[in-house]
């Protein structure tokens, strides 16, 4: 028997419902250093609050805090600030 038996579809609001194999791709690329907020929404139509609020939801409170201190603040989880932050460095490995 598969754990997704066990876990019903996941309500988040009136309009959106997500299967198990779909929460779980999300939080997967929450965890992801590299995968920014806006690719997530890009690829799941799922905002960063929603993106927050389906990990305050759906992992362990101390697995939740850990995962915020680790994306607040990040530059690589936000798309501008990585590629301002980005063009930073390499206009600076430029100059002589």
């Amino acid at each position: 028997m598969f754990i997704s038996e066990f876990i019903p579809d996941v309500q988040h609001s009136e309009k959106r419902t997500y299967t198990y194999e779909e929460l779980n791709r999300i939080i997967g690329m929450a965890w992801a250093d590299r995968i920014t907020f806006e690719e997530i929404y890009e690829k799941t139509g799922v905002t960063e609050a929603e993106v927050i609020q389906l990990m305050r939801q759906h992992i362990k409170p101390a697995s939740f805090n850990r995962w915020r201190a680790r994306v607040s603040g990040r530059i690589t989880k936000h798309r501008k600030r990585f590629e301002s932050r980005n063009l930073e460095f390499s206009e600076d490995s430029y100059q002589n």
